[in-house]
Order: structure tokens, then C-alpha cells, then sequence
């Protein structure tokens, strides 16, 4: 089933990706791992990460428990956007169904304009009706814009994640 979900002014959708969509997720991927890249040097990519890239999102579009969302622009069906996530159990805690938005990634050209809140209240509404009893989301440090989209859907900080290559600490031999 596609959810469509129109812009103000109709330049967008957002709808559930297809597999026709893998090549421009890849190519948008690859923009939203610049970024990053740009921000944060020890994010680094594998080589012939594309391929493990589509191969991934190949599995999630025939997985009940992903999602993967697009937004298309109108006039000519190209990707601008989208987000990805997963639904897993933890028996562990009360909330045994976690949502967690994997990515969220709009094309620069294509920012304030409200799809990035579109992407996200559409992953919102999917783990809803999934029965999801908490949503998790990362944002990187340095994706000050990422961090205030989440809060403005109602995210609230709760952890910090750290990092460090191992033999990188003070007085390590």
C-alpha cells in the first residue's frame, strides 16, 4: 500500500519506496554520507559500499519490520528525501515493540520546506500503527537542524553516545 501525503502547494509527496527507488536512495545515500563524512572524520566508507548499500535496502523494502520513505517530487518524480527504520521486540523492557529511525536524509536544494517534518511524521505514524511503544532516533552532534526536526516532533534527549577508536585513549601504548 502507498501512503501519499502531499506538501503545501503539492510540490512533494511522501510515499513507501519501491524497488524502482534503489539506485536514487543510493545516490541520495551517497549526498547524506558527504555530509557526514564533511562533519565527523571518523565516519568513513567502505569500499563498494553502494552495492551493500542497495543490497540493504532491497532487504527492508521485503521486510515487515523496516520501513523506507520517500519523498518525490511532483513534477518529475525524482527523490528528494527519505527515511529508514526498523521495528524490533525486546522482551526486556515493558515497551517490547522499539521503533528506531535508522536515517532521515533531504536533498540540500529541497530543505525548509517542511519534508524532513513529513519524512518524519510518516515514520512517526508507521511505528504507531505497529504498535510500537518507544521510537528512537540518533542525531549527529553536528546536525544541529536534525536535533531541533526531532524535538519539534516531540523527541527528547534521554542518552549520550560516545566513540573512540580503540589505542586512541590518553596514555595507551
Amino acid at each position: 500500500m502507498v501512503t501519499v501525503n502531499h506538501a503545501p502547494g503539492g510540490e512533494s509527496i511522501v510515499r513507501s519506496a519501491a524497488p524502482a527507488d534503489v539506485e536514487p536512495l543510493v545516490a541520495l545515500g551517497r549526498r547524506n554520507y558527504e555530509e557526514q563524512l564533511a562533519a565527523d572524520p571518523d565516519f568513513r566508507l567502505a569500499e563498494g559500499w553502494e552495492t551493500h548499500y542497495a543490497d540493504l535496502l532491497r532487504a527492508m523494502l521485503s521486510s515487515p519490520a523496516h520501513l523506507v520513505k520517500v519523498a518525490e517530487r511532483e513534477s518529475d518524480k525524482t527523490l528528494i528525501g527519505f527515511v529508514t527504520g526498523m521495528l524490533a521486540a525486546d522482551p526486556t523492557w515493558a515497551d517490547q515493540a522499539r521503533g528506531t529511525v535508522l536515517e532521515l536524509y533531504v536533498d540540500p536544494a529541497h530543505r525548509r520546506r517542511g519534508i524532513g517534518r513529513r519524512l518524519a511524521v510518516a515514520a512517526l505514524d508507521h511505528f504507531a500503527g505497529a504498535q510500537a511503544g518507544l521510537v528512537l532516533v540518533n542525531v549527529f552532534r553536528s546536525n544541529a537542524a536534525g536535533e531541533r526536526l526531532w524535538r519539534s516532533v516531540g523527541f527528547t534527549p534521554f542518552m549520550t553516545r560516545l566513540k573512540m577508536r580503540p589505542g586512541s585513549r590518553p596514555g595507551a601504548p
